[in-house]
């Protein structure tokens, strides 16, 4: 099966994707189909090894991918060599790591607006006035007093730290948010709120947002709940 031309109304779409890494005998990935729609919030949970972490790599061109398999708001990343894809991912595609990834040495408003540094895409669709948004992406996400904005990130606490990284990953309305278990350290309180704050955030800018997680309890707050281990066929429980 291959993807539909012209169709753009899909934050990614996947059509018989296979990936195999280097050296391996088998694949890691075999999907046959799966997309997100523009501004939809998707949970794809599944256990440690079912490709979930595999899966976000290909979606933000960590990995290199054959022609007509994966698109990104109606862009093949097939077609795209590794320095176009390291462009295309700044320009269209908002990450949250599990680690955060935060520049210890950098405030955590310079960390929100790097986006912004990279691409002129992210950088005109940050508003009049970039520095602005990104404070107020901190104010909305738990961060209002500015003294924090100023500080070395490292300084930061956990939770504190996730919150730069989302407004990081938020600026410049992306079409695609892909979030790699960001609130596996968390209680469940804080990881409730956290997903909350995410979700009204990704409402605002019309951004759509893939969740990776194996916890269950998430499942309330999405549009919808994606299995990986029914999705990848060449996951195996044994």
């Amino acid at each position: 099966m291959t993807a539909p031309k012209g169709m753009e109304s899909f934050a990614f779409e996947t059509y018989s994707f296979k990936h195999r890494w280097p050296g391996s005998q088998q694949d890691a990935l075999d999907i046959e189909s799966l997309t997100l729609a523009k501004g939809e919030r998707m949970l794809l949970r599944g256990p440690s090894g079912s490709g979930k972490s595999t899966f976000l790599s290909a979606l933000s061109g960590v990995i290199d991918i054959p022609p007509g398999h994966v698109r990104i708001s109606g862009h093949d990343l097939g077609h795209l060599s590794g320095s176009k894809r390291d462009r295309f991912r700044v320009d269209h595609i908002g990450l949250i790591f599990q680690m955060f990834n935060l520049i210890d040495w950098l405030s955590p408003l310079e960390n929100v607006l790097l986006p912004c540094r990279f691409s002129r895409r992210r950088y005109d669709q940050a508003g009049p006035n970039p520095t602005a948004t990104a404070q107020r992406l901190l104010a909305e996400l738990g961060l209002s007093d500015e003294r924090l904005h100023f500080a070395p990130s490292n300084e930061l606490s956990v939770g504190q730290q996730q919150r730069v990284a989302a407004a990081r990953a938020l600026i410049g309305t992306p079409a695609l948010i892909l979030a790699d278990e960001p609130t596996s350290a968390l209680d469940d309180a804080t990881k409730a709120q956290f997903i909350d704050l995410l979700e009204r955030e990704c409402r605002a800018t019309g951004s759509a947002l893939l969740f990776i997680s194996h916890d269950k309890g998430l499942e309330k707050h999405f549009d919808r709940v994606e299995d990986m281990t029914q999705i990848n066929r060449a996951y195996c429980s044994c």
